[in-house]
């Protein structure tokens, strides 16, 4: 292979671990020298697979590429540019670091070490296009420099935030050993008097973790648990709801469930029925009111009108459709949005979900992975930030507006909404737009190909949370996969150490994890038929035993 140039044929692609059928005919975008390594597993380390070899990017077709990797003497890789590649790259260390499932889903680690830092950036911007142009089918160059540039930054590893303090904190592994006691005793009071509530055939779905009340809901069929927090942050049944029904006696299929009114009563959304919530009086445990949204515009998700509404008695909460945001107000005497605080968008952008700081300003998401960040109802966005071409599945702020964490399917993308420059009041893209030229650098927090491979389980992040407390500093993220729990300092993150996380890997696979309100210390996970709180001191580094199948697993 040469240098990047004009269309080749390259030969027929042979059965090999790291390759795929290529078609014969393929357009080459751009071919790199390098080393090539291996992860192997039992040492923990990247082997070297051959000195030198050359990496090229071929265009199959107008959406399609492919990634190809060859020596003198043999064909390493020859597979299809896409998402579960989970590709990284590192400036300082000049490398690529991706995975290859093979047709059984064995999962391989890859290693390119590039010869200079340019080639690396020049591989890497090509890169990007060809994965944007294969999730997005569109042209890169289509869209503006300023958005281009904050696209392929979401690839780098290593690019520092600015102006982030340095804070004295106590580490995740210090934290982890400040405690000596047994954790089995932490984590074997679940099954308790909840025998009936779990032996239910339907899984559990929603979970909703109280802020008032010390109280935890897990959502299974047409049922709710209530779960109590324990002073030594345990978990203990207290009771369940069942047969959930409408006012007029019809069963409810909740699809969306949210804590309202101080803990007080729960707002749910019923899966057939798109235009309208229904109110649940917790204490009382029956729904007690329906609320006609509208006959024309859905809802598809809720969200409260500012960080700590849940807390008070406010009445409002904010509502999303495919392509509108609103207020419900359900004091109204018949459809319960409110018109003149609607924002209505012409064409469809598939929004999906929204999360709000403590002073109500909104962050928006969609399936096409795009960001919209709201000062108030009714109005234009006043940021627009680009998709990277993956669905957007939950959203979340931290109170001072300054930080969104967004999940998509294989990766975290985090999000610093600080406007640089001025000595003046920190102003975020909540209030004020950027400059064109001066858009943050989203931060992809994403699990290491090498990991991965180790787990054995494909990537499917649960929506990413933020510890959160009226008189709480977001500290953790915590997100899960699988059987696997997973948390982020903070603090670390904002510093760019993106790659430093602690996992627990559970019997089970993970339907939903929240942190407890008013702190990061607990950490309440629901299984397909169980719920439990587990420590984050228990989390530990992803090494092999914390990872393995066979080693590490609770329940």
């Amino acid at each position: 292979m040469s240098s990047a140039g004009s269309p080749r044929k390259t030969e027929n692609l042979t059965r090999n671990p790291g390759l795929e059928n290529a078609p014969d005919m393929l357009q080459s975008i751009i071919v790199a020298v390098a080393e090539l390594h291996i992860f192997d597993g039992d040492s923990g380390i990247f082997l070297l697979q051959s000195p030198r070899v050359e990496a090229a990017l071929f265009k199959e077709s107008s959406y399609k590429y492919w990634l190809y990797v060859a020596d003198e003497d043999r064909k390493h890789v020859g597979q299809i540019v896409q998402p579960n590649m989970h590709a990284t790259f590192s400036t300082s260390h000049r490398c690529l670091v991706w995975c290859f499932y093979d047709e059984k889903g064995r999962v391989y680690s890859w290693l390119l070490r590039f010869n200079d830092r340019e080639m690396q950036e020049r591989f890497k911007d090509a890169f990007v296009r060809a994965m944007y142009e294969s999730l997005n089918e569109s042209n890169f160059n289509a869209i503006k420099p300023e958005d281009q540039q904050y696209i392929i930054s979401a690839y780098e590893e290593d690019v520092e935030m600015q102006d982030v303090e340095s804070e004295e904190e106590e580490s995740d592994e210090e934290e982890s050993e400040s405690e000596e006691e047994d954790e089995s005793e932490d984590e074997s009071e679940n099954e308790s008097d909840a025998d009936e509530f779990t032996r239910k055939k339907d899984r559990n779905k929603y979970l909703a973790v109280g802020s008032k009340n010390d109280r935890s809901f897990v959502v299974k069929g047409g049922a709710v648990g209530v779960f109590k927090h324990t002073n030594d942050d345990k978990l203990e049944f207290v009771a369940a709801i069942g047969d959930l029904a409408k006012p007029s006696g019809e069963t409810i299929a909740p699809s969306k469930v949210m804590l309202h009114e101080g803990d007080s009563s729960m707002v749910l959304l019923d899966e057939k029925d798109e235009h309208s919530l229904y109110k649940m009086d917790i204490e009382y445990g029956k729904i007690v009111d329906e609320w006609k949204v509208h006959d024309i515009i859905p809802v598809v998700n809720v969200v409260p009108t500012s960080k700590f509404a849940q807390t008070t008695d406010e009445k409002t909460l904010i509502g999303i459709s495919h392509n509108s945001l609103y207020r419900i107000d359900p004091r109204l005497p018949d459809f319960k949005l409110v018109d003149n605080e609607r924002k209505q968008y012409t064409t469809k952008n598939h929004f999906t979900c929204a999360a709000t700081d403590e002073k109500g300003h909104i962050a928006l998401a969609s399936e096409k992975g795009d960001v919209k960040l709201f000062d108030r109802l009714g109005i234009n966005a006043k940021t627009n930030l680009p998709n990277i071409g993956d669905p957007i599945i939950g959203i979340d702020v931290t109170a001072d507006g300054q930080w969104v964490i967004a999940t998509c399917k294989q990766y975290l993308l985090l999000i610093d909404t600080r406007l640089k420059g001025g000595d003046h009041e920190v102003k975020t893209g909540f209030e004020k737009s950027f400059p064109k030229d001066k858009k943050p650098k989203p931060r992809k927090l994403q699990l290491r190909p090498e990991h991965i491979e180790q787990m054995g389980v494909e990537v499917s992040f649960t929506p990413a949370r933020f510890n959160v407390g009226t008189s709480e500093t977001e500290k953790t993220i915590v997100t899960s996969t699988g059987p696997f729990v997973i948390t982020w300092n903070f603090r670390r993150v904002k510093q760019g150490k993106t790659r430093d996380y602690l996992i627990k890997r559970y019997g089970e696979d993970v339907v939903a994890d929240d942190f407890k309100y008013g702190g990061d210390r607990s950490i309440v996970v629901a299984f397909p038929h169980d719920v439990t709180a587990v420590k984050k001191q228990y989390l530990r580094a992803p090494t092999r035993d914390a990872l393995s199948p066979t080693k590490n697993v609770s329940l």
